[in-house]
């Protein structure tokens, strides 16, 4: 398993590679700011990467960054051993919150067998925190992705999936971080041998890459 992170330009994982299946296409925005004024707005200059975490049962990325406008970011990136999947949490620290509508997250899935299919669906968990996923597949391949803290009574995540791979997760802007996993399956989707992304907490041997 192989992730690319890139310190210009980031947008939280810019390439996944497992068994030597590119999952991605590269340079998509990833963490946009979309603010009420309808304004987007996408990571600036060179990031901050240090290694919070070294193994050997996980690895977490601390990332720290700007966007225009004079807004900081955070985001802590989670990958694990033995899994095929990592979890971002993306929170803003600083500048004026009020003007911020929402958090889009976008990744570009590259599942070129097609005609790609997807499906949604929600739960609260036992533990009463609500999420929401949303699963792709070409028929031979898969991502799952899931959100934690899904819905509030100010709003819900929305997901969007497009024809050709262009994955959207609209969140609520509530000034706490937009919890996210991405789950990569070498099969279409299968919830009796790969636990749905949401529910959990395992792990992928992983290199990581950063530029």
């Amino acid at each position: 398993m192989t992730y690319r992170v890139r310190r210009r330009g980031f947008n939280l994982v810019d390439q996944v590679v497992f068994n030597d299946r590119p999952f991605l296409r590269p340079g998509s925005r990833g963490a946009v700011l979309v603010l009420k004024d309808g304004q987007e707005l996408s990571p600036e200059g060179e990031a901050q990467v240090t290694a919070e975490t070294h193994g050997p049962w996980s690895a977490r990325l601390r990332v720290e960054g700007t966007y225009p406008g004079g807004y900081g970011y955070t985001t802590l990136i989670t990958f694990v051993s033995g899994k095929s999947w990592f979890l971002a949490e993306h929170e803003i620290t600083s500048g004026d919150l009020d003007p911020i509508a929402s958090v889009l997250v976008e990744a570009d899935f590259h599942l070129p067998a097609g005609p790609l299919s997807s499906a949604f669906g929600a739960r609260r968990r036992a533990d009463g925190n609500a999420t929401s996923w949303a699963v792709v597949t070409d028929g031979v391949l898969a991502v799952d992705t899931a959100t934690v803290g899904a819905w509030s009574e100010t709003g819900s995540v929305r997901y969007e999936v497009g024809p050709d791979g262009r994955f959207r997760a609209l969140f609520p802007f509530e000034n706490r971080p937009c919890a996210i996993y991405y789950h990569y399956l070498l099969c279409p989707p299968d919830d009796v041998n790969n636990t749905p992304a949401a529910a959990m907490a395992a792990d992928p041997e992983c290199r990581v890459i950063l530029m």
